[in-house]
């Protein structure tokens, strides 16, 4: 059971995206991407979701191509939070999180529904006021826990197999508290079983819930395996651009201190995979 890249690379423009880039997620565990602007971590996230196809390479879903599964299978296997969250039409949020359940295959009984959406409202924090609120009239922070219900209520019965969902940075217009509540969600479903794959940019918050992490520079995965093997200070200098310290967290694990961008000089700086703290990449 995966969800499997396999030999990727698009290119767009005469542009390669993304470039020989192999990866799997897996049932059970929360796998965080990063990457500094313009990796290609979107469109990495598309390809997981079956929205592009890539020029090379396969994606499959337990052992398929994901080509080969209809709309209506991919909507009880998998769910999506995208960046763009724009709606063109006057619907409140309770209509746009009973989108999520709008395939036949998903389709309950009514007070079924109900109870399903009440749950995904309350597990995001949206009371009856932004619940019954037009979306498009919602803050930027509210409107992506509408969209978060959504794939919440997406999620849930019936689950006949293994599910995985796909979050694009969803945490890019919450309060910090907001952020720390729904990465919270996303690791229990992934306890739950759920495969989950989230991008971020923030490094720490990667350190305290990445069960696994991947990072993308350039359109090319540059590393994969445990967050607090690979974000090392030396490797986060070379491939952020940022001068840290990392020291322990209170709570358990590691937290990084930024101390400013890096000098222009350390811009210059030969890389070796072998650096202290760097891990190559680690596959399954």
């Amino acid at each position: 059971m995966s969800l499997v890249l396999s030999d990727i690379s698009l290119s767009r423009g005469g542009r390669f995206l993304l470039s020989g880039v192999s990866l799997s997620l897996y049932p059970g565990e929360l796998l965080i991407v990063l990457g500094p602007n313009g990796a290609g971590k979107s469109t990495l996230l598309k390809l997981f979701s079956g929205e592009i196809q890539p020029d090379k390479g396969i994606v499959l879903l337990d052992g398929i191509p994901l080509s080969k599964y209809d709309t209506e299978e991919l909507a009880i296997r998998r769910s999506v939070l995208s960046q763009e969250s724009d709606i063109h039409f006057p619907f409140t949020s309770d209509e746009i999180v009973r989108m999520g359940r709008s395939s036949s295959k998903l389709r309950v009984p009514k007070p079924l529904e109900d109870k399903i959406t009440d749950s995904a409202f309350k597990a995001v924090h949206l009371g009856e006021r932004e619940r019954f609120q037009i979306y498009n009239k919602l803050s930027g922070g509210e409107k992506q826990r509408t969209q978060m219900a959504r794939v919440l209520v997406q999620d849930k019965e019936p689950t006949q197999r293994e599910s995985y969902v796909l979050l694009d940075e969803p945490g890019a217009s919450l309060d910090p508290n907001r952020i720390h509540t729904l990465l919270e969600k996303a690791k229990q479903l992934s306890k739950e079983g759920r495969g989950v794959l989230c991008i971020l940019h923030d490094l720490n918050l990667a350190l305290r819930y990445a069960d696994r992490i991947a990072v993308l520079k350039e359109g090319k995965l540059l590393a994969e395996g445990a967050p607090e093997s690979i974000l090392e200070e030396n490797f986060v200098l070379q491939h952020f651009q940022l001068r840290t310290r990392k020291v322990p967290f209170p709570e358990g694990g590691s937290y990084l201190i930024p101390l400013g961008p890096a000098e222009p000089e350390s811009n210059h700086m030969p890389y070796s995979p072998n650096a202290k703290g760097v891990k190559e990449n680690v596959h399954r």
